[in-house]
């Protein structure tokens, strides 16, 4: 969270904004979602119905057969093997029923001996999977897909058996369907929105397709897909590749004949994913596209209200606060910062400003009377800071000490003006002096020696005192040249040795006094009055002279 408060306001207010817009934007994906999935559940059962429809037509066609079959069946003339009766009737039929390619009839051994267009020689259907399962089980059979021998055409069939008069199998009446009248109403409602329609006989090889039939028709089925095929329930619905290649909303049904153990065709029909989802991709990118327009004006408006309201002002507030911190104590905000709080922060930092500047006239004004004071002593007055750089440096430093400032600031105070002989005993000092403000000289006047710009040692007096800048200790010292004051005490010295030497070889009494109390004398005095020093000290002369006087 502190991250997110480091952030910059505008960024803040972009990143609430977007927040903000998190519901509506689930809101749009989810109603999106749910669209597609509508759109899936439709383009299923689309596919479902017209499979059902398919496999319907399909079951009805082969219904009809049966009855179609089941009739010629009953026929003398069939049972008799009269092709001269049957011919015609064969040929009638076949024109009032144009979706049968041909329609034959053989006996058992699998010869034709009647049909609407006759076989080339020698016309035998032994071989056909219908006509050996119409003989075999008795019943309906159905066929897989073949090359028609009479027409030369795919075709599709279905065989029934008949019996003579004995009710003995004499051979099978044959249906061919002709594949190219297949889903005649059904192709023109799928092909509208890019379905396929698939017929598959009993081995997967392909019947037909609603869409460019003649391209794949007597094909084989691709394996892996036919085999899920065979090993799936009756019907079935899921998404996969078609046969044209494409991703496909596919659903299929199994077909069987009653008595058959396998189904004998399976229709499959699919639609294109693409086209199928397009209207909930489209209601989707249009309801993102509005909510992104929407969005973006909301984040403008954001980032204009930040920048004006919010940013701006700071600006202006961090401007005055830089330029403040740059000595201009003039620099005033309220008037350009107005209302809210940041109008109300303004009128502080202004108040704030005005105390600052009346502060600062008053340190000023401190500082002036500080630096007449200190530029206008006779004495040196020095600070340095714990690293023992000098940091201020008087006029009277500059007489004393013969260094101009700024020779001097910054330079280590030590190295410049303590003779070699006493440098360590002063570094070690200062080092613990830094450390807690204190050391043996802190608060004392005493007198050392310094070194001259012109290599002259001087005594001096100092007097040294400390104070906490910062958080670290400074030392400010009081320096004082005594050279004439030791002159003079040297000078003062000699003059009472000399006096004292003459006094000691006078044979006469010498004395000092105060108002008659002796303060010195020499030897002489001693040798007369028989007294000793220390007696003669403190006793009034007058003893001395006239003590009866006393």
């Amino acid at each position: 969270m502190k991250k997110f408060f480091s952030l910059p306001i505008r960024s803040q207010l972009n990143f609430i904004t977007l927040l903000i817009s998190l519901p509506a934007i689930a809101i749009i994906v989810f109603t999106g979602v749910q669209q597609r999935e509508r759109a899936v559940r439709e383009a299923y059962s689309q596919t479902r119905q017209l499979a059902e429809r398919v496999a319907t037509d399909q079951k009805n066609t082969a219904s009809n057969i049966e009855q179609l079959l089941v009739t010629l069946a009953q026929l003398p003339d069939v049972k008799q093997q009269d092709s001269s009766c049957i011919q015609p009737l064969l040929l009638q039929l076949r024109e009032l029923n144009p979706e049968y390619a041909n329609i034959l009839v053989a006996d058992l051994t699998g010869k034709v001996w009647a049909a609407a267009s006759m076989p080339p020689p020698p016309s035998m259907l032994s071989d056909r999977r219908y006509f050996k399962n119409a003989i075999a089980t008795g019943r309906l059979s159905s066929g897989e897909y073949v090359i028609s021998k009479s027409i030369a055409k795919p075709v599709f069939h279905f065989a029934y058996p008949y019996r003579d008069q004995s009710g003995r199998i004499s051979g099978a009446i044959v249906v061919a369907l002709s594949l190219e009248k297949y889903f005649g109403s059904v192709r023109k409602n799928i092909l509208t929105n890019g379905g396929n329609i698939l017929l598959l006989d009993h081995s997967g090889v392909i019947l037909s397709r609603a869409v460019e039939p003649e391209k794949v028709i007597g094909r084989k089925y691709p394996e892996k897909s036919l085999q899920e095929m065979f090993a799936g329930p009756e019907e079935y619905s899921y998404r996969g590749m078609g046969s044209l290649g494409d991703e496909r909303f596919i659903s299929y049904r199994k077909i069987r004949l009653e008595g058959e153990s396998t189904p004998y065709m399976y229709v499959r029909v699919g639609i294109p994913v693409k086209p199928s989802l397009a209207k909930a991709y489209r209601f989707m990118a249009t309801n993102i596209a509005f909510f992104s327009v929407f969005l973006l004006a909301t984040l403008l408006l954001a980032y204009l209200i930040g920048k004006r309201s919010i940013a701006d002002r700071i600006g202006l507030l961090q401007q005055a606060s830089n330029r403040f911190a740059e000595g201009d104590l003039l620099v005033r905000v309220s008037g350009s910062v107005e209302g809210g709080e940041l109008g109300a922060l303004a009128r502080s930092f202004d108040s704030m400003a005005d105390k600052l500047a009346e502060r600062e006239k008053m340190v000023q004004e401190s500082e002036l009377r500080l630096r007449s004071i200190t530029d206008s002593a006779n004495d040196a007055i020095v600070m340095v800071d714990p690293a023992g750089a000098i940091c201020y440096w008087n006029p009277a430093a500059e007489t004393i000490l013969g260094y101009g400032a700024d020779e001097v600031m910054g330079e280590n105070l030590h190295r410049l003006l303590t003779p070699q002989r006493y440098m360590n005993d002063h570094m070690a000092a200062f080092r613990g002096f830094v450390q807690t403000g204190i050391g043996g000289v802190v608060g004392k006047t005493v007198e050392l020696s310094a070194i001259r710009k012109d290599g002259q040692e001087i005594p001096v007096s100092l007097s040294l005192s400390s104070v906490e800048l910062n958080g670290e200790w400074h030392a400010v010292g009081i320096l004082r040249d005594i050279s004439e004051l030791k002159r003079a005490e040297k000078e003062l010295r000699e003059s009472e040795e000399r006096f004292k030497a003459l006094s000691e070889a006078s044979f006469g009494g010498i004395i000092i006094h105060d108002k008659g109390l002796i303060l010195e004398c020499n030897k002489g005095l001693s040798d007369i009055t028989g007294f000793s020093y220390a007696e003669h000290i403190g006793m009034n002369g007058l003893e001395l002279i006239a003590p009866e006087s006393l």
